[in-house]
């Protein structure tokens, strides 16, 4: 009897794992952040990242109703549309082609987007006036407020000796007068980001760390390791802001636990 009742526990929790794994994957958690700007007040900025060619429902009609709701002026994805080691996009071509109908849509390149699947979608992207930032800059205008967009490309783009200087090359403002927001893959270059003056930082690449535990927060992230330093949220020094966002698919590993796919809002107030 006594061995039994010590089965209950493990029992409930291979009931349960179905449920949370599902869970984990594929419910949308919605996490708000506040940037101070008297002259941007108003402006509100949708943040997506790691679709990894994932689908939310037909036609990504859970995903699309998430955002009509939140009534974004405009979004920006932070890589990886698409996965390097699966085939097909038509999941992230979907939802980009119901975005740009209503919507204003940044986009960089992240270590996925530069294979196969990226590059059969990129001309269909252009075709539907997404605005891919490879290594450029773009202006756009807030109630006639200038902002400054910059999108750099992922260091996997270069050649592996001059991936680092080619990258923090890339990383340099064109305006400092005006406010820049920088739209990067990866959050582990932060310092980088820092040195260069950004005044705000829109990441990805982390996952949230795929399992969250409570204090520790994410558990391994690509090229950060076991507990990563930059896995999900704010980050702040200095003048410079950093978001990195929990993305919404996933790529080696297929699962989330206690870190639901993520659609970050930005309001400046």
């Amino acid at each position: 009897m006594k061995k039994k009742k010590r089965l209950y526990p493990l029992l409930s929790l291979m009931l349960l794992l179905p449920f949370l794994l599902y869970h984990g994957n594929n419910a949308l958690d919605i996490t708000t952040f506040e940037i101070p700007s008297d002259e941007l007040s108003g402006l509100r900025i949708l943040h997506l990242s790691d679709l990894h060619n994932k689908s939310f429902g037909k036609n990504q009609e859970k995903i699309i109703e998430k955002i009509n709701e939140i009534k974004p002026d405009l979004i920006v994805f932070t890589g990886d549309l698409v996965d390097g080691r699966r085939k097909g996009h038509q999941n992230a071509l979907t939802l980009m082609d119901i975005l740009s109908r209503n919507y204003t849509v940044y986009r960089v390149n992240g270590n996925h987007d530069f294979g196969d699947n990226g590059y059969a979608l990129k001309p269909k992207l252009d075709e539907l006036h997404i605005v891919t930032l490879e290594n450029a800059c773009d202006t756009y205008y807030y109630n006639d407020i200038p902002v400054q967009i910059k999108g750099v490309d992922d260091p996997i783009s270069y050649d592996r000796a001059s991936r680092k200087s080619e990258f923090k090359n890339s990383l340099e403002i064109l305006d400092d007068t005006v406010y820049n927001i920088l739209l990067s893959h990866r959050p582990e270059h932060f310092n980088d980001y820092v040195e260069s003056g950004y005044d705000l930082v829109l990441t990805g690449h982390a996952h949230g760390g795929q399992l969250r535990l409570p204090v520790l927060g994410g558990v391994i992230a690509p090229h950060q390791g076991i507990l990563p330093a930059y896995d999900a949220g704010a980050y702040t020094s200095g003048s410079t802001t950093m978001i990195v966002s929990r993305g919404l698919g996933n790529s080696l590993f297929p699962f989330r636990m206690f870190n639901n796919p993520e659609l970050v809002v930005i309001d400046f107030k």
